[in-house]
């Protein structure tokens, strides 16, 4: 970038600062904005180019951080576009004409798009559109860049995936043969990580107490943020799917298993236990990897809150997404929260949002409080996040007028959804659904359950995810009786 060579571009260094703007007091933002639409119309009338999809990356996610979902996504896909036109799927050293550096960076550019989808179905709630096999129920091999310890002694590592044929959405991006095990340049995960507090926190506070030397770690938490970022795909395409409904034991059972060797296999650096955490926070991207595998272990079990030990599982991961919050506000403050870190928050807010209305504390609940505080932080650099607040706020006048208030007794034969009460008719006959969405997609406005279908007239053209698969879950059935003997 520094010495405009063939991967640098006026727009990608455009769009980079009017991302960075948003961190500065000033009026620059508007200005950078028209200059990068005025350059982009010009590119995309240009061949498909690297330094363009890394623009259209980064511009989806500033439009997404501003709560405009809709201009993310098509940002987003055009990057997508550009990056099967581009063959960054096929990044094996032996392509002719590509060196080193040109396999790395395509390799890494692949990754980044892969990761961007998954996390842009969590924010958006539709179907994702890279996929790393579309051959039916396959296992897939497929090694995940900068994959080597700190030593830079690099191994190669496998990763597999597996995609149902009956749910694979259509696509824009497939890798078919992603042999990404050579590192090339892993600099950057030994780096000095140094914190930027920005204009907007008491710098005398940390003054006091100068954030002590941390090695960065970039290149080992990208690679596992890519690993991590296949089991949420999956996780989605099997439990969250409109396509496919067949939600079953075995399903849950391999993603258990899956997210527990993920956990394992994690280096020790990027692996923080929530009940043993140091007084000062590693740098936030580490907290971020962290508090995604805990909104992780939630959306694979929210399906299930039928069952109290699932349900528990739930409650024990939104108690340590809390912790960890705890931890990066007593080191950073919460004024620079991500959009991903927004969407973790919100993901454990919904878990707790019962035992609030139940213990009739509302806003006061002690972990919901510290949620909301963080989201009211973080709106100034991303408003999106404003919307999550709405809909847990709305949430929590939304009830049920069932009996049980406490998580069912897993010997039972038959129980309520979610660990707390079912959803039960209303004067008029509507099935009131007492939780929010597991996507913030929409604000429901109306006393009706969420339903994407409600709001475009029964079409589901865009592949809009479940937004309650919990409520597709038949407790009396085969699957409910079988999985409570387990």
């Amino acid at each position: 970038m520094a010495t405009r060579g063939r991967y640098y571009s006026e727009l990608l260094l455009t769009v980079i600062c009017a991302h960075a703007s948003k961190y500065q007091d000033s009026n620059y933002t508007e200005f950078l904005l028209a200059r990068v639409r005025s350059l982009l119309g010009s590119a995309i009338q240009q061949p498909s180019s690297i330094p363009t999809v890394q623009a259209l990356l980064q511009l989806s996610a500033y439009e997404l951080a501003r709560g405009s979902i809709s201009q993310a996504w098509v940002y987003s896909g055009i990057a997508f576009r550009m990056a099967s036109d581009l063959g960054l799927q096929h990044s094996d050293a032996g392509i002719h004409g590509l060196g080193p550096v040109d396999v790395e960076l395509r390799k890494r550019l692949f990754w980044s798009c892969y990761f961007w989808d998954k996390y842009a179905m969590l924010d958006g709630g539709r179907v994702g559109m890279c996929l790393l096999t579309t051959m039916g129920i396959t296992e897939r091999q497929a090694s995940i860049p900068g994959d080597c310890p700190p030593s830079r002694s690099c191994r190669k590592r496998a990763v597999s995936t597996y995609v149902r044929r009956s749910s694979t959405p259509p696509t824009c991006l497939v890798a078919q043969n992603s042999n990404l095990d050579v590192i090339v340049d892993d600099s950057m995960e030994l780096e000095r990580w140094t914190p930027y507090y920005g204009d907007s926190v008491n710098l005398a506070k940390f003054a006091q107490t100068p954030y002590p030397p941390s090695t960065s770690h970039a290149v080992s938490c990208f690679s596992n943020s890519c690993k991590l970022s296949i089991i949420i795909n999956d996780i989605i395409v099997q439990l969250y799917s409109r396509r496919s409904r067949a939600i079953t034991e075995s399903a849950l059972r391999d993603i258990r298993t899956r997210l527990d060797d993920w956990r394992t296999a994690s280096p020790a650096h990027l692996r923080y236990d929530p009940d043993a955490l140091p007084s000062v926070s590693p740098p936030p991207h580490i907290v971020s990897q962290n508090l995604l595998y805990y909104t992780t272990v939630i959306l694979a079990h929210r399906p299930f809150w039928s069952v109290a030990a699932y349900y528990q599982v739930c409650i024990t991961a939104a108690q340590n997404i809390e912790k960890l919050l705890l931890l990066l506000e007593s080191t950073f403050g919460l004024n620079h929260i991500t959009y991903l870190m927004g969407y973790c928050i919100y993901t454990g807010a919904s878990v707790v949002l019962e035992d609030a209305k139940r213990s009739n504390l509302g806003t006061e609940h002690p972990v919901l409080r510290t949620f909301l505080r963080a989201l009211n932080a973080g709106t100034r650099r991303c408003p999106l996040l404003e919307r999550s607040i709405n809909i847990i706020v709305r949430g929590l006048s939304r009830t049920s007028s069932d009996q049980p208030n406490a998580p069912p007794d897993s010997s039972a034969a038959s129980c309520h959804l979610g660990g707390g009460p079912q959803t039960a008719p209303d004067a008029s006959g509507t099935h009131l659904n007492p939780y929010i969405p597991a996507f913030p997609y929409f604000e429901p406005s109306s006393p009706q359950d969420f339903n994407p279908e409600t709001y475009l007239g029964g079409v589901n053209a865009f592949g809009f995810l479940d937004c309650f698969p919990e409520m597709q879950l038949d407790p009396g059935g085969d699957f409910g009786s079988s999985i409570m003997g387990a």
